[in-house]
């Protein structure tokens, strides 16, 4: 992250016109990870091992053009959402965050604290200052 940003975020948190609320905003990494990634490879030639996507009914390799998305109901039923359902439906808080409390550091699980995120608008305010 850049000092920018850290100056940004510090700013945020004095100024007066900040209110718990409802806030557009977006989460960025604040770190990088360093660990190593390994791959799955078939011992006996090297080679890599892919997984593949297969329909649990015909057992048919599928393709990304194939594949939709559904709402898995509480009694096991599949119901289609399309992309015109997502953009027909009235979302006046799909690119902002309420902030409804905190929590108390012991409540929160340690593995959940692997990876530090900066909290920040997601575009700049009209009056915004640079530091």
């Amino acid at each position: 992250m850049s000092i920018k940003r850290t100056c940004h975020a510090q700013r945020l948190v004095g100024e007066p016109g900040l209110r718990p609320g409802v806030h557009p905003g977006e989460a960025r990494a604040a770190a990088s990870s360093h660990k190593i990634g390994f791959r799955q490879i078939h011992l006996a030639d090297r080679g890599r091992v892919h997984y593949q996507k297969v329909c649990e009914l015909d057992e048919k390799v599928l393709s990304a053009s194939d594949i939709g998305r559904a709402y898995e109901t509480p009694d096991d039923q599949l119901v289609e959402i399309t992309d015109a359902d997502l953009r027909a439906l009235p979302l006046p808080t799909a690119k902002t965050i309420e902030v409804s409390g905190f929590l108390e550091l012991a409540s929160v699980d340690s593995l959940q604290l692997d990876t530090p995120y900066f909290l920040a608008p997601a575009s700049p305010a009209p009056t915004s200052r640079t530091c």
